[in-house]
């Protein structure tokens, strides 16, 4: 299978149609107070304004605006150039740490551990407050209104959470999804070849290769691995079945 060609054009942020699926996004918990929540004005919105790409070289992607909103032409990305967050460590690092956690989410506490493990040295809970404020206000802004980044209260903690697949699409999640949709397209009868071939499309490199040592990061590794070893094997045994040994 040649996807090379489609890898390079994810990680240089050039114009490529990634739908939002059903199904992506967990449900929000209850007993939940959301300080910043999504309006009904950007619950809407046709294309996530943000991606992000996680598997092989780390990238940011912002969506052009289209040039009128009835307009069903594909959505057109730019890469972020990366000397906007290069230089931003905490602000990334706790992207990175909310997007290995499930349901992107975590508590302060869990974040300052994660990201500060020798905290009592520093303020990490202003470390951290200032780090969010970079992250929502320049990293993941956008033309909408409202943050991608939520701050909640639920039994007394204070969460932070990042948007949902539909307003900040990340590759990785997509990646499980599809996964998950095509073994259940096999389970019912049908033919879960193309879903696992646009698996393998997404499947660009290791998982946040800038972070290979970062303990944070291992469980969401480990899954991604296990999904992406199940998919090729699945995929070689159906090539065998269709005696399409070449691609295999």
């Amino acid at each position: 299978m040649h996807a090379g060609s489609e890898r390079a054009r994810r990680a240089s942020g050039s114009t490529q149609h990634f739908p939002y699926r059903p199904g992506e996004d967990s449900a929000k918990e209850e007993g939940e107070v959301q300080t910043m929540h999504d309006t009904d004005e950007y619950a809407r919105t046709k294309h996530p304004p943000i991606r992000i790409i996680t598997l092989g070289e780390f990238a940011l992607q912002r969506l052009v605006p289209a040039l009128s909103q009835d307009s069903d032409e594909s959505p057109r990305y730019e890469g972020v150039a990366r000397s906007e967050w290069s230089n931003r460590g905490p602000a990334m690092a706790l992207l990175k740490v909310l997007l290995c956690r499930a349901n992107r989410r975590a508590s302060r506490d869990e974040l300052i551990e994660a990201i500060w493990p020798d905290h009592e040295t520093i303020n990490a809970a202003h470390a951290l407050d200032s780090a969010a404020s970079v992250l929502r206000r320049h990293i993941l802004r956008t033309g909408e209104v409202g943050s991608l980044l939520l701050t909640l209260r639920s039994g007394g903690e204070t969460i932070f959470k990042l948007a949902g697949q539909h307003r900040l699409w990340v590759d990785a999640d997509a990646l499980l999804s599809l996964v998950s949709q095509a073994l259940r397209a096999e389970c019912q009868g049908q033919d879960p070849l193309p879903l696992l071939e646009e698996v393998h499309t997404l499947a660009g490199g290791e998982f946040l290769e800038d972070d290979l040592y970062a303990e944070w990061a291992q469980p969401r590794r480990h899954t991604i691995n296990g999904a992406r070893h199940r998919i090729l094997f699945k995929l070689v045994e159906l090539y065998r079945k269709d005696e399409r040994v070449g691609l295999a």
